[in-house]
C-alpha cells in the first residue's frame, strides 16, 4: 500500500491536509481544450475529447476513496476570469453529461436483466411443469424437458453475466465520473 502511494505521489501531487491527489494541466491558451472544429462562443464550444480522456484517465491511477484536484496552469498574460470559470463549468458539464450517458446504460442493462429473469424463470417453469408428463413419455418429451431447463439456465446466466461484470464496470465508471464532477478545480498563473 505504501508503494502505491509512493508511486502515485511520484505521479500527482498530495495534500495530506485535504487528503486529495493534484492533477496538473498546463496550458499556452484556452483554445487548446475545445473542439479545434467548434468555433461557437465559449459557454458553447465542445470540449476536445483527448483532452477529457487525459484527464479521466489520470483520475483512474487514483484509487476512489482519494478527492482529486485539477489545477490548470496558465502564463499571467493568458488567465482570464470569466475564461477560467467557464472552463471549469464546461468541465463539470461535460463529466455530468457522461455520467448521465452512463446512468441511462445502467437503466437499460436493469430493465434488460429484468426481461432475462422473467424468460429464464417461464422456461425453468414450464421444464418443470413438463417433467411429470415424461414419466411415461418418451424420448421427445425428455429432449423438450432438457431442452426448456437449458434455456431457462442460459437466460438466468446471461442476467448474471450482466449484473457480475457489465453493471459493476458501469457503477465504477459512474463513481469516477461523479469524483470528477465534484473535484475542486484551481488556475494558477506562472
Amino acid at each position: 500500500m505504501k508503494k502505491r502511494r509512493k508511486n502515485l505521489e511520484n505521479l500527482y501531487t498530495y495534500n495530506s491536509r485535504k487528503d486529495e491527489y493534484e492533477i496538473s494541466l498546463s496550458l499556452r491558451n484556452y483554445e487548446e481544450i475545445y473542439n479545434p472544429y467548434d468555433f461557437s462562443q465559449y459557454k458553447k464550444r465542445d470540449m476536445d475529447e483527448d483532452f477529457l480522456d487525459y484527464i479521466y484517465d489520470s483520475s483512474l491511477d487514483i484509487p476512489l476513496n482519494h478527492k482529486i484536484k485539477l489545477l490548470f496552469h496558465l502564463k499571467d498574460k493568458t488567465y482570464n476570469e470569466e475564461k477560467s470559470r467557464n472552463l471549469k463549468n464546461a468541465i463539470k458539464n461535460n463529466y455530468k453529461w457522461r455520467q448521465a450517458i452512463i446512468l441511462n446504460k445502467l437503466k437499460d442493462k436493469m430493465k434488460e436483466c429484468a426481461l432475462l429473469f422473467l424468460a429464464g424463470s417461464l422456461f425453468l417453469v414450464l421444464a418443470f411443469l413438463v417433467l411429470p408428463l415424461i414419466q411415461n413419455g418418451g424420448t421427445v418429451l425428455d429432449l423438450l424437458v432438457e431442452s426448456l431447463s437449458i434455456i431457462g439456465w442460459v437466460f438466468l446466466w446471461d442476467l448474471v453475466e450482466i449484473l457480475a461484470f457489465e453493471v459493476t464496470k458501469l457503477n465504477k465508471k459512474k463513481k469516477y465520473l461523479n469524483r470528477l464532477i465534484n473535484s475542486r478545480v484551481e488556475f494558477e498563473q506562472y
